[in-house]
């Protein structure tokens, strides 16, 4: 008589030996390899931030603070000129040939583009289109001596742009100690490129403002052809007084505008 004798066999595992199988790829990475530090107070007017691939990664996206994300590119760099003073976050994110997406790295870092005593045009670059309209913002900046009135002096191409004088409205940091806003008085002769503004507080307690804020707002339009490039010039005639009249020394930022 003839035994069978039935038994079980270990089954055999299959072979993971495609380079697309999850336990064969690394997962993409991006690290950041130059650009402002975490948490760097920075002065310089083009920022930039440079990085490298990390395990699989071969595309990367990347955005500033609220903007959209960017198309994913091979690219490894990325400049911002004229960011606006104050807290800025700038993330990155990498992709590979399967679709896999890293964690966003972030690195966070403070703008201070106008060391004080200093009074400045906000913001101090700006794309605009032709025939649209757009504020720029007359700034006291890091000002610590009570300021009383201001008289500025601005010269820009009348070609190119020109500022509504009927629009001209006075900065919210004149109300910052309860004072009352005498001005602006307005000198300007706008279609020949030159504003003249007079502008001031009286009262308060204390007298005058200080710190940093805005004195004016300055509405423009965009007259130029597409790529014209002008300079909103703060002109040197430009003052600050204190709450005794005494000028006092301070910086000028000027703006530079791009029509597209």
């Amino acid at each position: 008589m003839t035994v069978l004798l039935a038994g079980c066999t270990k089954p055999i595992e299959p072979l993971h030996d495609s380079p697309f199988d999850s336990e064969n790829v690394d997962m993409p990475g991006a690290e950041i390899i130059s650009g402002p530090l975490q948490g760097e107070i920075v002065h310089d007017t083009l920022i930039g931030f440079a990085w490298k691939r990390a395990g699989s990664a071969i595309y990367f996206s990347h955005c500033i603070d609220s903007s959209s994300w960017s198309s994913w590119t091979t690219d490894t760099i990325i400049t911002y000129p004229y960011l606006y003073e104050g807290n800025h976050v700038f993330r990155i994110k990498a992709r590979n040939g399967r679709g896999d997406t890293s964690d966003v790295v972030e690195r966070t870092f403070i703008q201070d583009n106008v060391t004080g005593p200093a009074v400045a045009l906000y913001p101090w670059y700006l794309k605009v289109q032709s025939n649209t309209s757009f504020v720029i913002y007359y700034m006291l900046e890091d000002v610590m001596k009570n300021t009383s009135s201001t008289h500025l002096s601005v010269t820009y191409d009348p070609s190119k742009i020109v500022c509504d004088t009927t629009s001209t409205q006075p900065g919210i940091l004149w109300n910052q100690n309860g004072g009352t806003v005498i001005g602006p008085y307005n000198s300007s002769l706008p279609t020949s490129g030159v504003i003249d503004y007079l502008i001031g507080v009286v009262g308060g307690n204390p007298a005058g403002v200080v710190g940093s804020g805005k004195l004016l707002a300055l509405h423009f339009t965009a007259l130029g052809a597409l790529g014209s490039r002008t300079i909103i010039e703060i002109m040197p005639s430009t003052e600050i007084r204190d709450t005794i009249n005494t000028s006092i020394p301070v910086l000028r930022q000027n703006c530079i505008v791009d029509i597209q």
